[in-house]
């Protein structure tokens, strides 16, 4: 009898396939030495059950994630997204179909399900800080944000030359604090939040800001290299409303 094929490749196949349909981690999420940090962990005693505990909570969010974006599409009259998208010509021979087919779907669509998709692919460019962040404007108030401008000896600011600095990074927890520039920047291009002017109540969040080590450091360093003198310039912040209407449609928690 002819020996059966070894199976290795099959399991292979699945692994691969139960990779795919995980949802991809946000890159920002990978850094900051969370290998090195997990492998010390592991040394701990009962480090092996909270990482299994962490892991079901993750798939949990996951899904349920998952399962509020489903409701969104169904109260949205279901976005419906040709079948070629999700393998269409990437040469520039099929720019023309490509084209072709959104113009088709826009034609087809309803106000809802134009801004159904527009979400879907609003959160497809988030991180997983970025979603935090999200999080924690949800409530609607306004936030502390504080740029950098260079000013002459007297007179008003003439430029700015760092921004987004702000108190969100430890209300929101996110892993990569350093990066809370950027991700505001991004943020406010995806139109989900927007700047506003200072926020009189927040003085003593804006003093705090003013006085963090990584804002004087940042006034330090254009200081020696610009010379001139470095004023904070206060601004707010909060959820625009196009980003309200996505959190509370992805906060839906109607039946299906």
């Amino acid at each position: 009898m002819a020996k059966k094929p070894p199976q290795r490749k099959s399991k292979n196949l699945v692994a691969k396939q139960r990779r795919l349909m995980r949802p991809r981690l946000a890159a920002g999420e990978l850094a900051s030495g969370v290998g090195a940090l997990a492998g010390l962990a592991q040394q701990l005693p009962g480090a092996n059950r909270v990482f299994d505990q962490l892991g079901r909570a993750e798939d949990l969010v996951l899904r349920e994630l998952k399962s509020r974006l489903s409701r969104l599409d169904k109260d949205a009259a279901a976005v419906t997204i040709d079948s070629h998208d999700a393998g269409f010509d990437v040469s520039p021979s099929g720019l023309p179909e490509r084209l072709a087919q959104l113009l088709q779907r826009a034609e087809a669509q309803s106000p809802a399900a134009a801004e159904a998709e527009l979400m879907h692919q609003t959160l497809a460019l988030l991180t997983g800080d970025e979603a935090r962040l999200l999080q924690a404007l949800s409530d609607g108030r306004n936030r502390p944000l504080v740029h950098l401008g260079v000013a002459p000896p007297i007179g008003p600011v003439s430029r700015i030359v760092a921004e987004n600095f702000s108190d969100l990074a430890k209300a929101a927890m996110v892993k990569l604090a350093d990066q809370m520039p950027l991700y505001l920047a991004r943020l406010r291009t995806l139109g989900v939040i927007e700047e506003g002017p200072e926020d009189k109540s927040l003085d003593l969040k804006y003093q705090i800001i003013e006085n963090d080590r990584v804002v004087r450091q940042a006034t330090t360093a254009v200081n020696n290299e610009t010379g001139q003198r470095v004023k904070c310039v206060r601004r707010s912040v909060r959820l625009s409303a196009f980003g309200s209407r996505l959190w509370a449609a992805c906060s839906d928690t109607g039946g299906d």
